[in-house]
């Protein structure tokens, strides 16, 4: 293999099939979400995409990292306020342990380069059971930097049953009985109605009806929500219509006499996998209950004869729903490594004795500690 590092996101984000042929089909490390991203949020930081290629020249794995502010601290693209969840290393799938784990340690002797020297490598959004994320990890502890995984929340994904009368068996009576009726609500209620989508112009309006509804819903109870930052918008708005242009996006929106009052932006991953990132529902209508028969509507979705996707990902966030649709969980890591040198290595000294009187406090408290995984 052949590293090098590139800063320029947009030559390497051009080539659509190249890069996305290495994302094991996960949207958040595909083009349609890193580009958008990258133009909205990026702001003044600087591209350090760790690139890996064959003798021919071919690439083979990625890593799209950014230095922050240009000082010696490196995050990884889609991180921040956006919450992107499974992003980690890029890598052609028959070599992928080796692959991962050169860029590893690839990544960990970069910290002493005298051009892309870094102290500290924040990287949020790994998850747990992810063989690329964890042969990444282990290739930067091989180079002698220090590594810190902790766990805060957890990914939550319903995996296709064989039908959907199995679908129900895994619930109990009342929870059964909920679903049939979240069905049929549509039909049952007058004015309720599924939404167009149809044309571009229908679905992009939806994606900021969606925006909306969860902005209102957050800022009644005084939060300023996901999508505060107007950037944070443009950001989905132009991810959600590039994944539209492939027929991977949808917002299985409804609307109460016109007015939409619920949808959800759902992405269509190349795993077959129905990515559903956010949420937003018309808090006056709440007796209606329209969060959950978008919900309920996805999940069945799957059991159509041209279902398009064979798990729905509800995405980190512990909310107790999730448990009720019998969805597995996972833990979402947020890693900080620190590089092999002293003065790094004495940071990373620093901040796990800050980490360790926080536990203690929490624990004095009486609150939840935080996981800290062994990788």
């Amino acid at each position: 293999m052949k590293f090098a590092v590139c800063d320029d996101a947009e030559s390497l984000f051009a080539d659509i099939a190249v890069w996305n042929a290495l994302s094991g089909g996960i949207p958040m490390r595909q083009t349609q979400w890193l580009g958008p991203w990258w133009r909205h949020l990026g702001g003044d930081h600087t591209a350090m995409i760790v690139t890996a290629r064959d003798d021919d020249g071919e690439l083979i794995g990625a890593l799209p990292l950014y230095r922050r502010d240009g000082g010696q601290t490196v995050g990884v693209m889609g991180d921040g306020d956006t919450c992107s969840d499974f992003v980690g290393p890029l890598c052609r799938p028959d070599d992928a342990d080796a692959i991962c784990y050169r860029l590893g340690q690839h990544v960990g002797t970069l910290a002493t380069d005298p051009v892309h020297h870094w102290t500290e490598l924040d990287f949020d959004g790994g998850v747990e059971g992810d063989r690329t994320f964890e042969r990444f990890v282990a290739g930067l502890q091989s180079v002698d930097c220090k590594t810190h995984v902790t766990s805060r929340m957890s990914c939550w994904r319903k995996i296709k049953e064989p039908t959907w009368a199995d679908h129900l068996r895994c619930h109990g009576k009342t929870q059964r009985r909920r679903m049939r009726r979240w069905l049929e609500r549509v039909d049952a209620t007058d004015g309720l109605s599924h939404c167009d989508e149809s044309t571009e112009e229908r679905f992009v309006r939806l994606v900021n009806d969606i925006i909306d509804l969860h902005q209102r819903r957050w800022n009644d109870v005084d939060q300023e929500g996901s999508f505060a930052d107007p950037r944070h918008r443009e950001f989905m708005v132009e991810t959600m219509t590039a994944f539209y242009r492939d027929g991977r996006a949808t917002t299985g929106a409804i609307a109460m006499d016109g007015q939409t009052i619920a949808g959800q932006m759902l992405i269509i991953g190349d795993d077959r996998v129905g990515y559903a990132y956010s949420t937003g529902y018309d808090i006056d209508h709440a007796d209606t209950e329209p969060g959950q028969i978008v919900l309920v509507e996805s999940l069945h979705q799957m059991y159509d004869d041209n279902g398009r996707y064979d798990a729905i990902e509800m995405m980190r966030g512990d909310e107790q729903y999730k448990g009720r649709f019998t969805c597995q969980s996972r833990q979402q890591y947020h890693l900080r490594a620190f590089a092999p040198e002293m003065s790094s290595k004495l940071r990373g000294a620093a901040y796990q004795t800050r980490f360790t009187i926080k536990q203690l406090l929490r624990r004095a408290a009486g609150r939840e500690l935080v996981d800290v995984a062994k990788l």
